[in-house]
């Protein structure tokens, strides 16, 4: 069964590009798509899709400001915003208002089927050039996570998740079996106060910011 996808962005374009994706992928199908914030805070409650992807930068309301909104009515709903926008700040307002993903414009389009099936199953995707950003954020951390000094061995497993690895080719990439991987990611979410990976990535992200 394909996942239900809708847009939303004000460029006729993407739109269309998309349309055309998703008129031969095995991996979604597009519902509905919306030029506009307000069009689609009208609509998509009626008919929620698993995913939204969502522009950032759109005329009268931005997609994270309404992001925010459809987060609060409809909270297990998947948004990833789907932006030209590189930068951290955009990422961290995005997380913060309940965003699963990240996904820049400029990548391949192809792709776009593998990260819909990765926010799906793993809850959160990131562009490559936002985990790159990400990533040297995290290795820049000078303090522990909420009062939580992590180890390592879990500094390890936070990167591979920002890359959007499964827990097999975490378990590979650092030489331990899948049952440890596991392990380590349950105690994580048990001391961050979260449920999921997710959960885990914004609270870290926004623990790292300076006040």
């Amino acid at each position: 069964m394909k996942y239900r996808v809708c847009v939303v962005d004000d460029e006729v374009g993407v739109r269309e590009s998309l349309w055309h994706l998703a008129s031969s992928s095995s991996v979604f199908i597009i519902d509905d798509a919306y030029a506009s914030a307000r069009e689609a805070l009208l609509w998509i409650p009626l008919n929620p899709p698993d995913v939204v992807l969502m522009d950032i930068c759109m005329p009268e309301m931005s997609g994270i400001e309404c992001a925010r909104r459809l987060k609060s009515i409809l909270p297990q709903m998947k948004i990833v915003m789907f932006t030209a926008l590189m930068n951290r700040e955009a990422l961290l307002e995005a997380l913060f208002a309940g965003a699963s993903g990240y996904l820049i414009k400029g990548d391949d389009l192809s792709k776009l089927e593998n990260e819909i099936a990765r926010v799906m199953t793993n809850g959160a995707t990131l562009s490559q050039d936002m985990v790159e950003l990400v990533i040297e954020s995290f290795h820049q951390w000078q303090r522990p996570v909420g009062g939580v000094n992590l180890t390592a061995r879990e500094q390890g497993i936070i990167s591979h998740w920002f890359e959007g690895l499964l827990d097999k080719e975490i378990a590979d990439k650092l030489r331990i079996g899948t049952a440890s991987v596991r392990t380590h990611t349950a105690r994580l979410f048990k001391r961050l106060g979260v449920h999921s990976r997710a959960g885990a990535i914004r609270k870290i992200l926004f623990l790292d910011i300076d006040v």
